[in-house]
């Protein structure tokens, strides 16, 4: 007896020390990795507490967040910003006057190139304003990362008798830059994670189509 709890002590102080090193490799992990502490971050572990500051500025590397996201102005009234900090997309503007007649699809150049890190892609899509203001639309485009030429935003004017026009300098679309999966598709005949999920093959209106007409479907 005396022997067990001579090894179930020796096992305890091992496990002790075990976890105070894992402390502090943890916490020198995120020391290397962050800066600049805005918030805390402490968690417990059977009674061993973690304590390591949350910074933003030291992100691991391969983080997009970390990165600089290159363009180039192919005229100099090009604009690739956001307008507020917290924006999701940056903003782009024309950089020719066009006129775009009803019922009609135009190519609008922005006069912007960007290098779109690998792993990510741009959406390119309308201002709200332009939409709901003027009846034109951005026809939803996806900029590759391997694109490196000039970004131009596919305008359609939805006025079946007006006339629309984009003046150069007008902001009329956006681009969001993210992720995308790069991975190689695998064929199968049958779903690995099966196929009883709550939605499983449903789709068009399949949640329900109250308040919508037009479609042949039951309510």
């Amino acid at each position: 007896m005396g022997l067990w709890n001579g090894v179930a002590a020796w096992s305890k102080g091992l496990v002790k020390k075990t976890l105070n090193s894992v402390t502090s490799e943890v916490k020198l992990d995120f020391e290397e990795l962050l800066d600049d502490a805005k918030d805390d971050l402490a968690y417990t572990i059977r009674g061993y507490k973690f304590d390591c500051s949350l910074e933003r500025s030291k992100l691991p590397k391969d983080t997009f967040t970390s990165r600089v996201l290159e363009f180039i102005k192919e005229d100099p009234i090009a604009t690739f910003k956001r307008a507020h900090e917290d924006d999701a997309a940056y903003d782009m503007v024309s950089t020719r006057d066009i006129y775009i007649h009803p019922d009609e699809a135009v190519l609008v150049p922005t006069g912007i190139r960007v290098a779109i890190p690998q792993g990510y892609q741009g959406i390119l899509t309308h201002r709200s304003s332009l939409a709901s203001k003027n009846k034109c639309s951005v026809i939803l485009g996806i900029i590759d990362s391997g694109y490196r030429g000039e970004v131009f935003a596919n305008v359609h004017n939805f006025s079946l008798s007006d006339r629309f026009l984009i003046e150069r300098g007008f902001r009329f679309c956006q681009m969001a830059i993210v992720p995308v999966y790069i991975g190689t598709p695998n064929e199968v005949t049958k779903f690995t994670s099966g196929e009883e999920t709550p939605r499983a093959r449903g789709g068009f209106g399949s949640t329900g189509t109250v308040g919508v007409t037009g479609l042949n479907s039951k309510i």
